[in-house]
């Protein structure tokens, strides 16, 4: 499959999971305080997609700066889905801290004992993974109704497809063909239950 023809396909995977957003928010009925930022998220996804699909059309040319691009594209998509999650049901203080620590423990993990080549991406790679985990543990403290259940499941699939990534990307045995398919198929399937969820608010 040619580059272009993956962005192509990425761009019409995102276009599609925030149409569900949009119509489910509009189904439901929901306030501003909901659907704002889960469509901020989605379309956060979009770019994030459209950039990292960029990059591998051309994997030398501006490749480090597409990355970045595209990792700050998702982690502005992470802050409003917890923006969301929060909306469905709040959270305590300790859920951050947990998140934080879950984040260094898979980053110290990662690069010293599995050898993860980060480079000169390991402290946006760290923040990243504050992010991800955060909007995963404030959707599982939502999951006390059917809206946060699915949201929380969805936040799962969404962490689970980044831990696959990052081995694809990072690691010693990278660019391993099945890591990537798995990979798109578990996180088109995390946004559009994520854009679903606001249908059983």
């Amino acid at each position: 499959m040619s580059g272009r023809l993956k962005v192509l396909l990425k761009f019409a995977g995102g276009a599609l999971f925030t149409a569900v957003g949009c119509v489910c928010s509009a189904l439901a009925g929901a306030s501003a305080r909901l659907w704002v930022p889960l469509i901020a998220g989605l379309l956060a996804g979009v770019a994030g997609d459209f950039l990292l699909a960029i990059k591998n059309i051309d994997e030398k040319k501006h490749e480090t700066a597409l990355f970045l691009g595209g990792m700050a594209a998702f982690f502005a998509g992470h802050i409003a889905y917890i923006f969301y999650y929060c909306a469905i049901d709040g959270h305590g203080w300790p859920v951050p801290l947990v998140a934080a620590a879950s984040a260094a423990l898979f980053v110290v993990i990662t690069y010293k004992a599995l050898r993860f080549s980060y480079g000169g991406l390991l402290a946006p790679c760290a923040i990243y993974s504050f992010a991800v985990v955060y909007s995963f543990a404030a959707a599982a403290a939502a999951a006390v109704s059917v809206a946060g259940i699915v949201a929380a499941v969805g936040a799962g699939l969404f962490l689970f497809s980044d831990i696959i990534l990052a081995f694809y990307i990072f690691s010693p045995a990278k660019n391993i063909r099945p890591l990537g398919a798995v990979n798109l198929a578990v996180y088109f399937s995390a946004q559009t239950l994520i854009a679903l969820s606001i249908l059983f608010i």
